[in-house]
């Protein structure tokens, strides 16, 4: 396993990480032909694909498996067809500033999510447990025949 995280890191110091967001690259109406990032990019994009499809799968509260579903989607989606127009190089639809408003908008929409389960969720839980340990005790509604 040492090995692997070796490899990983070494890979990872030979990647030029200065020129993810480099601004002539951003603003550049032509992107340019040598992207160094691509097949992580893809890499990303296959994994919001399959963690969309395997999110089905676990039990976890309705809401937060509904968000995390539409976020994976909508994340695979516009990162393919964004992966797509800069691989192919089309004019202003390849721009990167698009790829980096979509890493802005992951980045707001993970927070959300988060702040939703860690204070809203906690405390709705909360209000059920106590709302079901009081009606535990109280008499219960007498049935008309």
């Amino acid at each position: 396993m040492l090995d692997v995280w070796n490899k990983f890191t070494t890979w990872l110091t030979t990647l030029p990480l200065k020129e993810w967001f480099e601004m002539r690259n951003l603003f550049s109406f032509l992107p340019p032909v040598d992207w160094h990032f691509k097949w992580v990019y893809a890499g990303l994009i296959y994994a919001c694909f399959a963690g969309a499809i395997i999110i089905n799968f676990f039990r976890i509260h309705p809401f937060i498996k509904e968000r995390l579903a539409k976020f994976l989607w909508t994340n695979a989606l516009i990162g393919g067809l964004l992966f797509f127009f800069r691989y192919q190089r089309i004019p202003f639809l390849g721009m990167d500033i698009w790829r980096t408003i979509q890493e802005i908008s992951i980045v707001i929409w993970i927070y959300s999510i988060v702040h939703y389960r860690k204070n809203k969720l906690s405390k709705e839980i909360l209000e059920q447990r106590v709302h079901e340990y009081r009606n535990k005790y109280l008499p219960k509604a007498k049935v008309k025949n």
